[in-house]
């Protein structure tokens, strides 16, 4: 192109065994091509100039003849692009709620509701609406576990979608969320870069994020509350021994958009906890936060451990203060021998006092829970009261 405008033709040296782009410049237009199929949700003819080895965009074109499937295609029809020659996938967090193989049930109903949560949270906290950030990029499933994805999902937040966020910060946030240290490992940085360098964010849009994510900090008890009134809506008699195949599916179909919302309000919470924590952890190694010590890490612990009406936590300590109860009360050798009916039974009947009320309130409060509590195969302690007996007599 002309510095005036208009085309001008050069002679050049025949050069036609070689590439006209290096290495490092077609890898960097592999992953843009990648990015513009997913910001229009098909694939596209593109047209590009590099000068100075920056890749400058010109234009993106449907191509027409895209659905018509080859051979090739159909076989590989699972198959999907990724923007790294390198991923990092995970399965902490979701591996101690899901520590065997889903149930395709559960495949189903947890990776399209994780799908539509994480476009509805993508569109409200960082403004970003298009149908292809879907489940794919915060994780997926493999041989029917389900993964994290840190490069595509939880490292979104760095320098270039973020006017306040550094891939520090954001790396501090997730390591210490799921697996309680910060990774030792510099080389994870130059992956973020090589993933986000080319994201072009509007500053509104890195603003509108921000503040977004400082008002989940303050509103996060809300979510909780939120949460647990829809918990209290769902029929957890449904999932009676009694029931038929045909009336349980009837009732997680009906009480999916239920569902929902409360795993809607259990990611938002999490976000905010986790940022609760690195503003802690931050302020602990005076504002740098990168580099997380054993000591630190120590005393956030104790911090946390200071806080109260965290529920989950609270399951082990109930059924302990119960089995204490019963040791008290003289009963701990007769309910030992009892069998798992008989001693059901017998922490329902009217003549233990406070054993039947104490085990009341935690069905009452923590009924809904089980060991493996996402997979739909699970039974609630509810419905296997049993499993409750066997905690207690350990």
């Amino acid at each position: 192109m002309k510095e005036s405008g208009g085309v001008q033709e050069l002679e050049v040296a025949d050069e036609s065994s070689e590439c006209c782009l290096s290495d490092d410049v077609a890898l960097e237009l592999g992953k843009i091509s990648i990015l513009v199929e997913q910001s229009f949700s098909d694939s596209r003819d593109i047209e590009f100039a590099v000068k100075d080895k920056q890749i400058f965009l010109l234009q993106a074109r449907p191509i027409t003849s895209i659905n018509i499937e080859s051979e090739f295609e159909l076989i590989h029809e699972q198959d999907a692009p990724v923007l790294t020659d390198d991923e990092m996938l995970t399965t902490a967090n979701t591996g101690e709620v899901m520590p065997m193989a889903m149930t395709p049930l559960t495949c189903d109903i947890l990776t399209n509701t994780l799908s539509q949560i994480r476009q509805i949270l993508l569109a409200d906290v960082a403004g970003i609406r298009s149908p292809s950030y879907t489940i794919t990029c915060f994780g997926g499933n493999f041989c029917r576990h389900s993964f994290l994805n840190l490069l595509s999902g939880f490292y979104f937040l760095n320098e270039w979608t973020s006017p306040f966020w550094t891939a520090d910060d954001t790396r501090t946030v997730t390591e210490i969320s799921l697996f309680g240290v910060r990774l030792n490992n510099a080389n994870i940085n130059n992956l973020i870069e090589a993933r986000y360098k080319n994201t072009r964010a509007p500053f509104w849009r890195k603003l509108y994020m921000q503040l977004n994510l400082i008002k989940d900090v303050f509103i996060g008890k809300s979510y909780c509350e939120k949460a647990f009134q829809l918990c209290e809506a769902v029929n957890d008699n449904a999932y009676s021994t009694s029931s038929s195949i045909e009336r349980v599916y009837e009732e997680i179909e009906r009480m999916v958009i239920v569902y929902f919302k409360i795993w809607d309000y259990h990611i938002l919470t999490s976000t905010s906890s986790a940022l609760a924590s690195y503003v802690m952890t931050n302020q602990l190694m005076g504002g740098h936060a990168s580099v997380v010590t054993s000591e630190v890490m120590s005393d956030v612990a104790m911090l946390l451990s200071t806080c109260t009406d965290v529920l989950s936590a609270d399951v082990p300590a109930s059924l302990a203060k119960l089995a204490l109860a019963i040791i008290e009360d003289g009963q701990d050798e007769y309910f030992q021998s009892l069998t798992p009916e008989a001693g059901t039974e017998w922490l329902k009947s009217d003549k233990n006092g406070r054993l039947k009320n104490m085990f009341t309130d935690f069905m009452h409060m923590h009924g809904h829970r089980c060991i493996r509590e996402v997979p739909k195969i699970s039974r609630n302690f509810i419905c296997n009261l049993f499993v409750v007996f066997n905690l207690l007599s350990i």
